[in-house]
């Protein structure tokens, strides 16, 4: 159940809709292919320990690097994929295992900031202070959040505001009770909530504009791979009901929901549709 939930949300997500319908996207589709397929023989890696299957992880993150530097986050999500798995949350074998991934992403790492800063997208005009730094990257990381469990208002362009107000600064809250969340399922042994909170921020920390990339606060396209975790979450609790007292309502519900994410996100394909679709969609928002 949980896997079948999950996919059907991923397909049918509005969210999705960027990666899937704007052209210039077709590499989010491609990275996510080959950081799949790595994570899944990274899997089987763990469980047979059979250096092929290493190999290929190996490969896959090499591809996927080379689809999109965003791809550069996999080596923590193969580390929080091994607590998972091995039931224990140790670090110093995990890293053993992933220099060499972790090297590969510093490297393209470096490039694509490099890269970001050599064709002008790194914008130094704005989010200038530690305090404003702080407050948006809390914004941003909640407002993912947010967005993928009530995807509303959504535009193909989120702009900066011409002034950072201090009242982002609350938007800390809910950050801190997240990492609490995470420190507690560490202590308690909760290895897939860790697990599963750990990959999310990894795969979303260098998107919520530290280094404000390209003048918009947060998009769309960036929570792709982020929100698997959430939609195993979600998955999880449907699966949870599906074998309590209420198994009639969780599936009628589940199935209700499906198919309102299918039709807002069949009119949400139209603003993909061309270009003066999508220009007037960012421009009535």
């Amino acid at each position: 159940n949980i896997p079948t939930i999950t996919v059907l949300l991923l397909a049918l997500h509005l969210l999705a809709v960027e990666s899937f319908g704007c052209r210039d996207e077709r590499k989010n589709l491609l990275y996510t292919f080959f950081f799949l397929a790595s994570t899944l023989y990274y899997i089987k890696y763990l469980s047979t320990e059979h250096k092929k299957f290493y190999w290929l992880c190996f490969l896959c993150f090499i591809l996927s690097l080379l689809s999109k530097g965003q791809a550069v986050t996999l080596p923590l999500t193969l580390l929080g994929l091994s607590w998972f798995i091995k039931k224990q949350f140790y670090v110093k074998q995990g890293l053993r295992n992933l220099w060499p991934f972790f090297l590969l992403s510093l490297v393209f790492g470096i490039i694509a900031v490099l890269s970001q800063q050599k064709d002008g997208y790194v914008n130094h005009s704005i989010n200038t202070s530690s305090i404003e730094k702080i407050s948006v990257a809390a914004y941003s990381y909640t407002s993912y959040i947010f967005k993928i469990l009530f995807p509303i208002n959504l535009s193909a362009f989120y702009p900066f505001p011409k002034t950072v107000s201090p009242l982002l600064l609350f938007y800390l809250v809910p950050v801190l009770g997240i990492l609490g969340l995470f420190a507690y399922a560490v202590k308690k042994q909760m290895y897939a909530l860790a697990a599963l909170i750990f990959i999310f921020t990894s795969n979303i920390i260098f998107v919520i504009q530290v280094l404000p990339l390209g003048g918009f606060i947060y998009a769309d396209r960036y929570t792709y791979i982020p929100s698997i975790c959430i939609f195993v979450l979600v998955a999880y609790l449907v699966s949870m009901l599906l074998h309590s007292r209420h198994k009639i309502a969780a599936p009628i519900s589940c199935a209700l929901v499906l198919t309102v994410c299918a039709f807002m996100t069949f009119n949400r394909s139209k603003t993909f549709r061309d270009t003066h679709s999508f220009l007037s969609d960012i421009l009535s928002k």
